[in-house]
């Protein structure tokens, strides 16, 4: 009598992510005995750092790729009771990251001067190049401010302003797990 305990896993870390371990934290409907971290079956992926304890209903673990690519926990059904019931729980809906660790190439600056330099005394200037279409986001010196571009296109530009003395512009790539690369510049 009574419904059966339901487990929802989440983490902080968004998807995909660099991070490892992953945090995860195992929140049951109600209050569950029985639970135990070899209860959670994990794909690409080893369960370390299990908290919890008979009558809880959040339980956490630590979720560490072994190698790049999807990274999976699961949950059976019956794994776990219910305090007040007794009836088993439910399977989990899995739970699910890709882990990426490699950052994008370095964004390439083909103007002005073919990315050699501003050779020029005119203020406004465009900055433009080329990324790989895996890049999130351009930054040049660390900001998106006047950047255009989409992600997943292979051509971004920058509309800067040139000041007396020296211009450095330095522009990176980072991906949607948050790897930047390396770096192009211009002065």
């Amino acid at each position: 009598i009574g419904t059966a305990p339901s487990a929802l896993l989440t983490s902080s870390v968004p998807d995909p992510t660099n991070t490892s371990p992953i945090p995860v934290v195992v929140t049951f409907s109600e209050a569950v005995n029985g639970f135990i971290s070899t209860d959670i079956s994990a794909v690409n992926g080893m369960v370390s750092n299990f908290v919890g304890a008979n009558g809880d209903t959040v339980y956490t673990f630590d979720l560490t790729p072994v190698s790049e690519g999807l990274v999976t926990a699961d949950i059976a059904a019956a794994v776990a009771t219910s305090v007040a019931t007794g009836n088993p729980s439910t399977a989990a809906p899995q739970f699910s990251r890709t882990y990426d660790v490699t950052a994008p190439a370095a964004p390439v600056i083909t103007a002005p001067n073919g990315g050699a330099n501003f050779s020029t005394n005119v203020a406004a200037q465009v900055i433009s190049g080329t990324c790989d279409a895996g890049t999130q986001t351009i930054l040049v010196n660390d900001s998106v401010t006047g950047v255009t571009y989409t992600p997943g296109e292979t051509v971004w530009s920058c509309d800067v302003t040139l000041v007396d003395g020296p211009n450095v512009y330095t522009v990176k790539a980072v991906d949607a797990a948050l790897n930047e690369s390396g770096t192009d510049s211009i002065t």
